[in-house]
């Protein structure tokens, strides 16, 4: 398999692509959550609610993602300047 930059992308694809990503992980997710007998629906609500829900949830949320955002930020930078590390 050979990968080839495509000399132009469409505005359209740019925002369908992580649009369908989303999607795709909820609905994989809810066959998930209706494998193990619980309401779909209800568990996406519950699940909107513990992470914006209030504003001490809202907080919360934004407590444990920054350091991930973060993180990835600086990994993703490190990958561009052809760092790696293994250890």
């Amino acid at each position: 398999m050979r990968l080839e930059k495509r000399p132009q992308v469409s505005h359209a694809a740019l925002l369908l692509a992580p649009v369908a990503a989303v999607l795709f992980t909820l609905a994989v997710s809810g066959l998930l959550v209706l494998w193990a007998g619980a309401p779909v629906g209800r568990t996406y609500v519950l699940l909107a609610q513990g992470a914006f829900g209030s504003v001490f949830a809202l907080t919360e949320t934004l407590t444990r993602a920054v350091p991930l955002i973060l993180t990835g930020l600086a990994a993703a930078v490190a990958f561009r300047a052809h760092l790696y590390n293994i250890g």
